[in-house]
């Protein structure tokens, strides 16, 4: 009886364990690696210069799509076969592994990396309160919009700054961000995509 117990115990927690190639949940899977040098270095930009690829995987009808660049990826390009999900070490609901990197399932990866990015509150020079939430907006002492960055930095505006828009009225804006303060400067007048860094809009420190 004892042993048929122990067998069982072993079979159940054997059972409990996900196959190799376990088929992952549809959705939007962000890298670990990515995530912590996004919150290391608030820069998009920076991020994709180190090449973190691909930074997010989609699982969609048993697909992997890559997004090498948040630009391109298998579904771009009909010559590059999409491979099937089985491929990625899924252990956990909520994570897989591909080629070495952890991702995790994000549900709305652009918001959570605005967060990452610019999210927290900052005061200007005479002490007004801005702030980015975790949730995609901003609050400014004059109006609140909903923001997003630029993740797709190939060509104009986007390319060659960290920027976020207002989803609201389209315009664009380019920043730079350390561990105390956020500059925020005008997006590039034109399509050449250069922005002025001489002449920041504001100059926040953070709370």
């Amino acid at each position: 009886m004892m042993r048929l117990s122990l067998f069982a115990l072993l079979l159940a927690d054997f059972a409990a364990i996900p196959a190799a190639g376990e088929m992952p949940a549809s959705g939007d899977y962000l890298s670990d690696a990515y995530v912590a040098f996004l919150k290391e270095s608030h820069s998009p930009l920076a991020a994709l210069k180190r090449n973190f690829s691909p930074q997010i995987i989609s699982v969609e009808n048993g697909r992997i799509v890559e997004h090498i660049n948040w630009h391109e990826g298998c579904t771009i390009h009909p010559a590059q076969e999409c491979p099937d999900a089985k491929s990625l070490n899924s252990n956990d609901k909520d994570e897989v592994t591909l080629k070495g990197v952890t991702y995790r399932l994000t549900s709305d990866p652009d918001t959570v990396i605005g967060a990452i990015v610019l999210g927290g509150e900052y005061v200007d020079e005479r002490g007004k309160l801005y702030r980015f939430d975790d949730r995609g907006t901003a609050t400014f002492p004059d109006r609140s919009f909903r923001y997003e960055l630029c993740l797709e930095q190939v060509g104009p505006p986007c390319g060659g700054a960290d920027m976020f828009y207002d989803k609201g009225t389209g315009a664009l804006y380019a920043f730079k961000r350390d561990a105390g303060s956020l500059l925020i400067f005008a997006g590039p007048a034109d399509e050449s995509g250069e922005v002025d860094f001489t002449k920041p809009l504001l100059r926040l420190k953070a709370k």
